[in-house]
């Protein structure tokens, strides 16, 4: 089973800043999982008013406190729509997802023109695995930003699990308009290719992203998928050796490679692998 990575991104307000981190998680499921790396991302927010000064004094992981000097500062100014967006970022951090689409939903009254209001709240109702409301927010924060790959890349990925592959590869082919050097892009329109049946366009947009990031061991994975289900078991393996040798723990790889080696009749090999597939399991 190939694996999709996820690009969620978290909008945090602290002054004049608005500041994106986008997640990338490990390759243990094509759904969310913990993070490996993390992108950021400074744009400049015109028209936010600043956040009380005394916010600085809360830790950066002490969401109770920030969200007492969030809400102080929305009781001083009630119209602060950035605010209620980075308390709404606090609820979310802490799984208390109907206050933070309540915070959301309200910097979107206040104003109705800021992008990342409506991709965070996607965010939110994702989370709740309530597609059509992110789909939704994501299609609002993509018309107000259409230069944002994000909202793209997370609609994207919505539209693949609901099979809709033709939408989804016209998502991330937008996304790589914007952005032609993310390997995450061409790495996730492979994934979608490869749903749709159609393996040759996935071995390309899997060996681009390879050609841009070339230790990433879940595009020779899921290539060698591509190419397990397209018959070319010796290519195939040749990639599931690649991942070997970037993660030598990584008991599917052991156990892809074994299936190969029996197409192939190389059954001493096979038995090897999936030994190895066994006793790392095992651990």
């Amino acid at each position: 089973m190939p694996k999709l990575k996820f690009l969620t991104g978290l909008v945090v307000f602290t002054f004049t800043f608005v500041v994106s981190i986008y997640l990338v998680p490990d390759r243990v499921s094509e759904h969310r999982a913990v993070p490996d790396r993390t992108i950021e991302q400074v744009s400049v927010h015109e028209n936010n008013v600043a956040v009380d000064m005394d916010v600085l004094n809360c830790a950066g992981d002490d969401h109770e406190c920030l969200i007492d000097k969030y809400t102080r500062e929305i009781e001083l100014n009630p119209s602060d729509d950035a605010a209620y967006c980075s308390r709404g970022l606090e609820y979310h951090t802490v799984n208390r997802f109907e206050d933070a689409l309540a915070d959301y939903s309200k910097a979107i009254r206040l104003n109705s023109r800021e992008s990342v209001y409506y991709f965070d709240r996607g965010l939110v109702h994702d989370d709740l695995a309530k597609p059509e409301q992110a789909i939704s927010d994501y299609t609002k924060a993509i018309r107000l930003d259409p230069k944002d790959k994000d909202p793209l890349i997370n609609r994207g990925i919505l539209y693949d699990d609901r099979g809709e592959y033709d939408r989804a590869i016209a998502d991330y082919t937008r996304a790589i308009g914007i952005d032609p050097t993310d390997s995450d892009l061409f790495y996730n329109r492979a994934y979608s290719y490869n749903n749709a049946k159609l393996y040759s366009k996935a071995i390309q947009d899997y060996s681009k992203a390879i050609e841009l990031s070339p230790d990433d061991s879940d595009a020779y994975f899921n290539r060698a998928d591509t190419y397990f289900s397209m018959g070319d078991y010796k290519r195939s393996i040749l990639d599931y050796s690649r991942v070997i040798e970037l993660d030598p723990a990584d008991a599917q790889a052991y156990k892809n490679r074994s299936d190969n080696y029996l197409k192939i009749g190389e059954k001493e090999k096979a038995a090897a692998d999936l030994a190895k597939f066994d006793e790392l399991n095992a651990k």
